[in-house]
């Protein structure tokens, strides 16, 4: 028996930096280039250079209402994951022949709706209009015309009334509706899959419809009239050729055509599907349905070339093409409408082990969406979002054996990647668009490789791509902001509440990079002297408030607190205040754009000083302006050597006096910064990524008038070759027990004898739909975890695995709410937050990047 297996739609790879030509219905002319990225934490509808690369739209309704003839607008569409835009999208801008305006994905389809949303983008009286690579619930013409949709994926696209000149071509569809008043649509090369609600192609009273060279794949639904095509409502001018139509049509007609409309319609060389329980009708034509093609091509002298399949088996799963399909070198080349292109846009080839039986100036032209050749070219593509990548494998034509193969070596040391193997028999295929995801560890430039082996020999191809990510800088502590002195500020007075101040973190610091490498600084923020209880969140200048927070802090109550924040375009890193309160701030370093850092390397918390037991030091309180000395470079799990910076958790306890702890590379002078500051008799934790100093050791000063003990666990370590690189985030809430944010239901944390890990990381935490990389390919996260609500003393323990490590992150008290930076590892997806207490707790935690 012969057979056709279809060709699925993959999660295909769109156009970056134009990878892929995409047919256009006129000749675009130099115009300019809109972006828009809701990803970017620089993005902005209104302000000034609004829609530029570095500082691009939001909304994709923004770049509609800004592009003007000429124009190109490029949507963001994601590398890992897809974006999702949760916007309605009109166009109602037009461009020229000789200017079109087109609005393109790049990387993966832009999602034009949200989670479990179905958006429409519509197009509205306006005309030369290109859609490329779109995700749309629906999309709606609306006397628009010379209208080109291709390379998208559409549930429900509707042309209506006033429509003319609309190519709707190489997308993947669920339903099709042509309404009267139209002319000149051309539907060609699409996948139409239809499901059990939804529907086929309906042209209803439309003039001049071609509809040439789809694969149709029916599901039927209730109270359907037809299976595949139906034309009807006095329809003229319709043209169905080249099509090939199966599936579980239950008795329904697959290409219906009503008494109107017969006489202005011609169809032949399509291939029709006798499948089903109960039996198929192939035609409906003039209001008499008929189940033999003969009898149909005797009463409507329609149907040339027509095959009528008998259990014609198809896997809509599968790319792979059988040279014995009937399809193959069987169309009708000079059908209206056929594009020189097919689903792919591959050019329509000569099968030559197939006897061509086509018709037109080319005999060989395949039905269907899909082209059918034997090998020919490959090329591998990619598009990548900071260190996620995105390689497309786009296969023209293999012949692939019993042991033919398809591998991607990544060119970073990691295992190939098989991304297809043969199941042992022979066929032909077209893998256009087979798409495998990829996380780099490190910044780097490296080259993918392809690797092909089919009967004919073993091939390979490559491209070369550079990952967006970041490595750290360290630097010797050095104060930018104190309100109080005044520091970073033209005179001294506290921040308003509900105000902003702007923080210049780059001048005047020693060994800091340039401004415009930098993508995110390490800044410890001390709150002092506040009017009022409230928070401080720290984010990007010259982008909006941010809902997550930073500092916790109660009426004059002095706070410390890391922070890893991503800088403004200018530089500079805005905090917020919701109390009137003094503000200080120190930084301990930068992350940049290139491989200019060190990379990190997350570690199991590992306690390498405390001065109550002996450990790292003589078992005794550090004296009043002391300083003791922590050799880390070949301590616990740290290296020898090639470590420029440690990640600790350094808490100070059992003070005699109130005061503060400053941690600064061993060997140089004392920087005027602190690190922790604390009150007698009180336990602080705080975080530090500390440079390493003479002798790869750390100094930690008491500046008070009293004693103090102290204690360090080390998270992690940076060097200089490898380690992971660090990719800053808009913060974005991720975890809130209080309402559940992050968790099945709402609840706190248990005592320690019950304690199990509450939270895990997935894309539908992020409030806009998207994380890129996704956990199980990151190394390590950036948090602020706040604790709150604590019914009893206690320490919050966050590690990765399955052994709750000695250390801790954030110590508390009944009643108290504590903020702490938190660097943590990950194992197979596995974060955990332990609550070492004998009460419960609520707790926050807020991503403001990870390691990949």
């Amino acid at each position: 028996m012969r057979k056709r297996i279809a060709a699925a739609v993959t999660a295909a790879l769109l156009p970056m930096a134009g990878a892929v030509t995409v047919p256009m219905t006129a000749s675009a002319a130099a115009g300019g280039t809109l972006y828009v990225d809701k990803m970017s934490p620089y993005c902005s509808d209104t302000g000034a250079g609004a829609g530029a690369a570095a500082t691009p739209y939001c909304t994709i309704q923004a770049a509609a209402n800004a592009a003007t003839a000429g124009d190109t607008v490029q949507i963001f569409g994601g590398a890992a994951n897809a974006v999702a835009y949760g916007e309605n999208v009109t166009i109602t801008h037009s461009g020229s022949a000789g200017a079109p305006i087109t609005f393109e994905s790049v990387g993966l389809r832009s999602i034009v709706g949200g989670l479990g949303k179905s958006n429409t983008l519509a197009v509205k009286g306006a005309s030369y209009v290109n859609l490329v690579g779109f995700n749309a619930g629906s999309v709606d013409l609306q006397n628009a015309s010379h209208v080109m949709l291709t390379k998208s994926i559409v549930q429900s696209l509707t042309v209506e009334k006033g429509s003319s000149s609309v190519s709707i071509e190489r997308d993947d569809l669920a339903s099709v509706t042509v309404a009267s008043g139209v002319s000149g649509t051309d539907l060609a090369t699409n996948i139409i899959q239809t499901s059990s609600a939804c529907c086929g192609v309906s042209v209803v009273g439309a003039t001049g419809t071609d509809i040439v060279n789809n694969s149709i794949d029916v599901v039927n639904y209730p109270s359907a009239s037809f299976a595949g095509i139906s034309v009807t409502g006095g329809a003229s001018g319709t043209s169905i050729e080249n099509n090939v139509i199966w599936g579980n049509t239950e008795g329904l007609p697959e290409l219906l055509v009503d008494a109107s409309s017969a006489a202005g319609t011609n169809e032949g060389y399509n291939i029709l599907d006798l499948n089903g329980t109960n039996s198929s009708v192939p035609y409906s034509w003039a209001g008499t349905t008929y189940t033999t093609l003969a009898s149909f091509q005797v009463a409507s002298a329609q149907g040339t070339a027509d095959l009528v399949e008998d259990a014609f088996t198809v896997s809509s799963t599968s790319d792979l093409l059988t040279s014995d399909d009937p399809a193959v070198g069987s169309a009708n080349s000079a059908a209206p409408g056929l594009p020189a292109t097919d689903f792919y846009g591959n050019t329509w080839t000569d099968d030559t082990a197939v006897t061509s039986t086509g018709a037109g100036p080319e005999t060989y032209y395949d039905r269907g969406a899909v082209n059918l050749a034997e090998y020919n070219n490959a090329t591998v593509n990619a598009a990548i979002d900071e260190q996620s990548v995105a390689a497309d494998i786009d296969v023209s034509g293999l012949l692939l054996g019993s042991t033919g193969t398809i591998t991607l070596n990544w060119g970073d040391g990691s295992a190939a990647v098989t991304a297809f193997t043969n199941n042992g028999a022979t066929y032909f295929t077209d893998y256009s668009d087979l798409v495998q995801l990829h996380e780099y560890a490190s910044v780097g430039t490296y080259t993918i490789t392809a690797t092909i082996v089919d009967v004919s020999g073993t091939r390979t191809f490559t491209t070369q791509i550079t990952t967006g990510g970041s490595t750290y800088v360290p630097v010797t502590p050095k104060r930018v902001l104190d309100t109080r002195a005044p520091i970073g500020v033209a005179t001294a007075g506290k921040v308003i509440a509900g105000h902003s101040i702007a923080v210049d973190v780059v001048s005047g610091v020693s060994g800091a990079p340039a401004a415009s490498t930098i993508t995110a600084v390490v800044l410890n923020v001390t709150v002092t002297q506040p009017v009022a209880g409230g928070f401080v969140s720290a984010y990007p200048d010259g982008t909006a408030v941010p809902k997550s927070s930073n500092l916790n802090f109660t009426t004059n109550e002095t706070v410390p607190n890391l922070t890893t924040v991503m800088i403004g375009l200018d530089g500079k890193v805005d905090l917020y205040a919701t109390a009137t309160t003094h503000l200080v701030a120190d930084v301990e370093g930068y992350y940049v754009a290139s491989a200019a850092g060190a990379g990190y390397h997350p570690t199991s918390p590992t306690r390498v000083l405390d001065t109550r037991k002996g450990t790292g030091a003589p078992a005794q309180a550090i004296g009043p302006g002391k300083s003791i000395t922590l050799k880390l470079a070949g301590t616990g799990p740290i290296p020898a050597s090639g470590v420029t910076a440690v990640a600790m958790n350094v808490t100070a306890t059992q003070p005699s006096t109130g005061g503060v702890i400053i941690a600064y590379p061993a060997g140089g002078s004392t920087p005027n910064v602190s690190n922790v500051n604390y009150s007698t008799g009180e336990t602080v934790p705080n975080m530090a990524i500390v440079k390493l100093g003479t002798g790869g050791a750390v100094e930690f000063t008491n500046s008070s008038k009293g004693t103090v003990q102290l204690v360090v666990d080390v998270s992690g370590y940076y060097t200089t070759t490898g380690g992971d690189a660090f990719v800053p985030m808009t913060p974005w809430r991720a975890l809130d027990t209080r309402n559940g944010t992050g968790q099945e239901t709402s609840k706190p944390i248990a005592a320690a004898a019950n304690a199990q890990a509450v939270w895990w990381f997935d894309d539908e935490f992020d409030a806009s739909g998207y994380w890129s990389g996704g956990p199980q390919d990151a190394a390590g996260l950036v948090l602020n975890v706040t604790v709150t609500q604590p019914t009893a003393p206690g320490v919050l323990i966050a590690y990765a695995g399955s052994s709750v490590p000695t250390a801790s992150n954030i110590n508390f008290s009944a009643g108290e709410t504590v903020p702490a930076m938190v660097m943590v590892g990950t194992i197979d997806d596995d974060t955990s937050l332990y609550n070492q207490s004998k009460g419960t707790t609520q707790v926050v935690a807020d991503v403001f990047g990870y390691f990949s």
